[in-house]
């Protein structure tokens, strides 16, 4: 089935952005559409731009008009929904991560951590050595050895 021309393709060169839409932005998008020019893209990508620009605290809309770049009446509707969103989510951040533990080895006991450092070293594996001091993992190498020593073996 042949995609309609309208709908664009991403290539290698264009970075996706992070940011997804779900239900309620398509929703959203859809009534901003009747008003003003933006493709669910153009959508995503100003929500990504303000989630890694604000990190824990929110922007302010001066902030936004400077990351965003774009009309101002469409930076205002996009800001004021991105930031109820925001405000009403409970984990803070729109864009899903991985938690990791922080790079200074201060530990929490926070269950959702998914990478924690190693706390003991790894011991190394001691190489056993066969009678003779033929080291184990090379039987083979054993063998002949007791057959250039001019042993003699009984089967």
């Amino acid at each position: 089935m042949l995609a309609s021309p309208s709908v664009s393709r991403p290539t290698l060169d264009t970075e996706q952005p992070d940011y997804d839409l779900d239900s309620e932005d398509e929703t959203f998008v859809n009534k901003l559409k009747k008003k003003m020019e933006i493709t669910a893209l153009q959508f995503e990508e100003m929500i990504d731009r303000l989630e890694k620009g604000s990190g824990q605290q929110l922007v302010s809309l001066q902030e936004a008009k400077l990351l965003l770049k774009d009309d101002d009446e469409l930076i205002k509707e996009v800001f004021d929904y991105w930031s109820r969103k925001r405000k009403s989510s409970k984990g803070g951040c729109l864009i899903p991560n991985v938690k990791h533990e922080k790079r200074d080895g201060s530990s929490t006991s926070d269950p959702y951590v998914a990478f924690r450092r190693r706390t003991e070293k790894m011991q190394t594996r001691k190489v056993r050595v066969a009678p003779g001091g033929v080291p184990a993992a090379r039987p083979a190498g054993g063998l002949s050895f007791i057959l250039k020593s001019g042993a003699v073996i009984y089967i």
